[in-house]
């Protein structure tokens, strides 16, 4: 009776744990979690729901406790297994989810539900093509079920089985009457169309059943359009898509854009002198900075093809790191300090080495990795304090160039900024003023290279990638389009292409169209 009276509680403070978390006070929360949930409650539910609230308040590492006692309870739980791979990729354990994932495919045997899960667990470590051996099994034990078959297709795409990728899309158009948009846009995005072979007549049929979720067909029709070069068309439709993107889109400009302006200051007043390594380096990282679509995927591919180096694709984990730690702190204050305060305290050094051993853990045993999340623009003077051994690689690419092969392009979950031709064209000047900080203050230690130049010049510019990143030479590099290694960008069919400079210039047919971003860019 007593064990029960502990077990109680947790349910009882889940509204004020909820409450503590919209204010902020997350330390507060934790241990009124941890006292609901001592080490005698033994109890299931209570146990799931304290891992649910600690998720949910920002401390995986307390939810993998929670899971794991429950697992005691109740071994290989599905739903708690899951549950536990989601807390190991939240705390940045991928080995521990790896080994999870493979012993939960050969032990668990729950159902397709379950398989694909952990197929999107999977794609959520950047490995796509052990998403898709699960995946096609999947798809061969049930043939009829749309969301496999969708899911089959993307990472079909992803890893450059495009024939197959397209017939699946096909099939799923079909199977939903027209109403799995996204496939029409990855459908659309498989091949450059021709006038032969394209999909516009349907398009432009299914596009009068209006829906507000259309917006990636919308975006389909642009790009079938451009590509056979009727542009005045392609853009048309391109406002219809952006303008139905933006309505469903959360972007504050002002806050988004007073948060940079917040990092130039506080880069400007902080001491980003490189920590002292006390450990030598497992692996030297290469950053591949820039905004998207301005070459990141081609240079990161350029590299890749190395023998001694590996992708590690949109690693996000030295933001996380960064971030983390001023969390941390912040909450160790009772948030009596600011986050700039905070970043004061942090301490690099460890951040680095946390850093290198995450890393270290995807490099396949190559002496190189290659880091090419665009947001890392952001931290690059404390990515160069932190690691002061890594490489750093900024690509730049005509502004509104740039500017319109973000625009055209839809992406899910990131980049909400590019939707609207001013405020894509404001952010891009405000990463211009950042990325300017940067140069000053790492001088020779970040090479810059250009678009234009990497397409037009590509073995000079590769010479020069290769020698500021300690690599020898390999003609390899140059024939990064035939690597069979999947990539999960936007740019995962031209990357499968030689180099070609036809993006060049490529604004000029909209001239007339893109004067409102035109004038914001040329203002900087």
């Amino acid at each position: 009776m007593q064990s029960q009276t502990r077990q109680d509680p947790l349910p009882q403070v889940a509204s004020a744990v909820e409450k503590l978390a919209r204010q902020q006070q997350f330390e507060a929360a934790r241990q009124l979690i941890r006292s609901a949930a001592g080490e005698e409650v033994t109890a299931v539910p209570v146990l799931h729901r304290a891992f649910q609230l600690a998720m949910q308040v920002g401390y995986p590492s307390d939810a993998l406790g929670y899971i794991d006692r429950a697992l005691n309870e109740v071994p290989d739980q599905p739903v708690f297994v899951l549950d536990k791979l989601n807390a190991l990729l939240a705390s940045r354990q991928r080995a521990k989810a790896l080994e999870l994932l493979k012993y939960a495919d050969k032990k668990i045997k729950v159902g397709p539900g379950f398989t694909h899960e952990l197929a999107k667990i999977y794609q959520q470590l950047d490995m796509p093509q052990q998403a898709l051996t699960l995946l096609n099994r999947l798809a061969k034990e049930h043939p009829e079920h749309v969301d496999i078959r969708f899911a089959q297709a993307m990472n079909q795409f992803f890893t450059n089985k495009m024939s197959a990728a397209e017939k699946n899309l096909d099939w799923v158009i079909e199977a939903t009457q027209g109403k799995a948009a996204r496939a029409y846009h990855m459908r659309s995005q498989i091949r450059k169309q021709t006038e032969k072979k394209n999909h516009i007549a349907e398009l432009e049929a299914r596009l009068k059943q209006a829906d507000k979720y259309d917006a990636p067909i919308w975006f389909a029709l642009a790009k079938e359009y451009e590509d056979l070069g009727q542009y005045e068309a392609s853009f048309k439709v391109l406002e219809k898509a952006n303008k139905a993107q933006r309505a469903l889109v959360i972007y504050d400009e002002r806050s988004e854009l007073d948060a940079i302006d917040t990092l130039i200051k506080t880069a400007g007043e902080f001491d980003l002198t490189p920590v002292k390594q006390t450990k030598k380096p497992q692996v030297t990282p290469i950053f591949v900075v820039g905004m998207p679509r301005t070459g990141t995927t081609l240079v990161e591919r350029m590299l890749a093809a190395h023998d001694h180096v590996a992708s590690i694709g949109e690693f996000q984990d030295f933001p996380w790191l960064v971030n983390t730690a001023i969390n941390g702190i912040v909450q160790e204050s009772d948030n009596t300090l600011s986050r700039d305060q905070a970043l004061q305290q942090v301490d690099f050094q460890q951040i680095g080495e946390r850093y290198m051993q995450q890393a270290a853990e995807l490099a396949k045993g190559k002496l190189f990795v290659v880091d090419k999340l665009p947001f890392n623009y952001l931290y690059v003077g404390f990515i160069r304090k932190a690691l002061p051994h890594a490489k750093i690689v900024d690509l730049t690419r005509d502004p509104l160039d740039a500017c319109y092969a973000i625009y055209k392009t839809m992406f899910y979950q990131v980049y909400n900024f590019s939707y609207d031709q001013k405020e894509l064209a404001r952010y891009f000047n405000k990463y211009r003023e950042v990325m300017a900080m940067w140069r000053e203050l790492c001088g020779d230690a970040m090479l810059t290279l250009a678009y234009e130049d990497v397409v037009t010049d590509t073995e000079q510019q590769a010479r020069k990638l290769l020698a500021h990143c300690g690599l020898k030479w390999q003609d390899e590099v140059l024939a990064f389009h035939e690597q069979a290694s999947a990539s999960t960008t936007a740019s995962a069919a031209q990357v499968r292409q030689p180099v070609h400079a036809s993006s060049v210039g490529k604004a000029q047919h909209y001239a007339e169209f893109l004067r409102p971003m035109q004038s914001i860019l040329k203002a900087n």
